[in-house]
């Protein structure tokens, strides 16, 4: 039970944390915010009536739940970049603004300049970005304790299954990588932990609750693969293909389909879309 514990780390309060911080932060700047319009003309009048103000909180909350139905900013992903943090909460606060917004002005509940509130939601916005990137960073520094990881095994190793180790095993966003199954034990003095063939996964990941299983056999083992990724489906198990043009395209790529075959495209280019050219 300790060993449980201690992999999941309190994982499954990591999302209420999130929220209930969220909640927090949305409230107490309202609040501040009621506060300094009572003392200074900030061009918002906040009205004095105890219903309306009853109104407007339940407002601010619905709308957070609203929109949090929408867009999920998701802190505790192993790999997750800090951009991307800050791109998805910039998303959130926006359709909050618009949301909470269109509230108020459909029940007239309070009148307020539009340059007043525009500096609210812009400082709104910086707070809950920032807020988002505290918390990830934090969460990055409980798992560099050895918390709250996951556990991973690497099928094949070739010079992918070395080339994600590396990344794995030098990251900081909670990976333990348990070993390597390749059937060419020839192999297996050159890898960190061989821990059997192919055949053997499915026991082993079975024994030690495996979260991941990184994939990086060739197109020629199609049977191999297919019996791997049907394992993971049916026992919960996130599983990852890592292509072999890894090995050569040093870039981040975009991921299209045409019909149901999957093609991969070495640039997204944005002004393919009209919205973006107008922009």
């Amino acid at each position: 039970m300790k060993i449980a514990e201690k992999k999941e780390g309190y994982a499954y309060l990591i999302d209420w944390i999130i929220r209930i911080g969220d909640l927090l932060l949305i409230n107490g700047f309202f609040i501040l915010v009621y506060y300094i319009s009572t003392q200074y003309d900030t061009g918002i009048h906040l009205p004095m009536s105890y219903g309306i103000k009853t109104t407007i909180f339940i407002l601010i909350n619905f709308s957070y739940f609203l929109v949090s139905t929408f867009i999920h900013v998701n802190l505790s992903s192993n790999v997750i970049h800090l951009d991307k943090i800050v791109e998805k909460s910039t998303y959130f606060i926006t359709l909050y603004t618009i949301i909470l917004t269109g509230g108020i002005s459909l029940f007239s509940l309070t009148k307020i300049s539009f340059a007043a509130w525009l500096i609210c939601f812009l400082i709104l916005g910086s707070l809950f970005s920032a807020w988002h990137i505290l918390f990830r960073l934090l969460l990055k520094g409980y798992r560099r304790k050895g918390y709250n990881f996951r556990q991973v095994i690497i099928v094949g190793s070739g010079v992918t299954g070395m080339n994600i180790y590396k990344e794995l095993v030098g990251s900081d966003f909670g990976y333990r990588i348990l070993g390597f199954f390749d059937d060419n034990e020839e192999n297996k003095d050159n890898m960190p932990n061989y821990l059997g063939k192919v055949a053997d996964i499915q026991d082993f990941a079975k024994e030690n609750k495996i979260d991941e299983i990184y994939c990086t056999l060739p197109g020629s083992q199609e049977d191999k693969v297919l019996n791997l990724i049907t394992f993971s489906e049916k026992n919960m198990i996130r599983f990852y293909l890592v292509p072999e043009f890894y090995r050569y395209v040093k870039r981040r790529l975009t991921l299209k389909f045409v019909d149901n075959v999957p093609i991969i495209s070495l640039r997204h280019e944005p002004l393919q879309y009209l919205s973006n050219r107008i922009v």
